[in-house]
């Protein structure tokens, strides 16, 4: 077969291809699915009584907006990395994780400012599942949303795709949650999520070693 008869055979056997909307487009429609999420848990758990309250605290304003930077920005990322060359500027990929660090770090100052001494956290592991519980749909379909297009770097995309959707899952949480220690919200809404993205990142990261 000729060179000009083989290309117009490929041409004519090639089905069409609908492109994708733009990272941006598809993080939004993602949003969403998460703020569905959220909405789902809380109406399953309720939402806190003392609701008012923490409205009209500064701290929990702070956090709500860096929780809410997190998750936004980190879906953004996971989507634009999943198309080879849309996330040009490398630093963009280490702002949610940096986000994310900063609310940690305005929960650690604000325990080692209490009087007396660092309070105890208590035991409270039902909040870490109402995280996960709350966060595992949107984690599905970001995934899903980003295996179609074409990911390079499954490590930075998953772990990205699970920070977002860690992130709605503890706004959630927050929501539903009524302690108001910093130690407890550091302990058991914070570390749980920072531990699962960073598990998230190493487990797929051992996964595309060894395809």
């Amino acid at each position: 077969m000729k060179h000009e008869s083989l290309i117009v055979s490929l041409v004519s056997d090639a089905a069409a291809i609908t492109p994708l909307p733009s990272p941006s487009a598809r993080a939004a429609r993602w949003l969403i699915v998460a703020i569905a999420g959220v909405a789902a848990g809380v109406m399953v758990k309720g939402l806190r009584q003392n609701w008012t309250m923490a409205l009209s605290d500064p701290g929990f304003q702070l956090s709500t907006v860096l929780v809410l930077a997190t998750g936004i920005s980190a879906a953004l990322t996971a989507l634009a990395l999943a198309v080879p060359g849309a996330l040009r500027q490398t630093w963009l990929r280490w702002l949610p994780p940096g986000l994310f660090a900063v609310w940690g770090a305005v929960l650690a100052v604000d325990v080692l400012r209490v009087p007396g001494g660092v309070p105890a956290a208590g035991w409270a592991t039902a909040c870490m599942w109402k995280t996960w519980g709350i966060a595992v749909g949107p984690a599905a379909v970001l995934l899903m949303m980003a295996r179609a297009a074409a990911p390079l770097d499954w490590r930075w995309t998953g772990g990205m795709a699970a920070l977002a959707a860690l992130a709605f899952g503890v706004l959630g949480t927050e929501m539903i949650c009524p302690m108001t220690g910093h130690a407890h919200i550091l302990t058991w809404h914070f570390a749980p999520v920072a531990l699962t993205a960073l598990a998230t990142f190493a487990a797929v990261a051992v996964a595309t070693r060894r395809a």
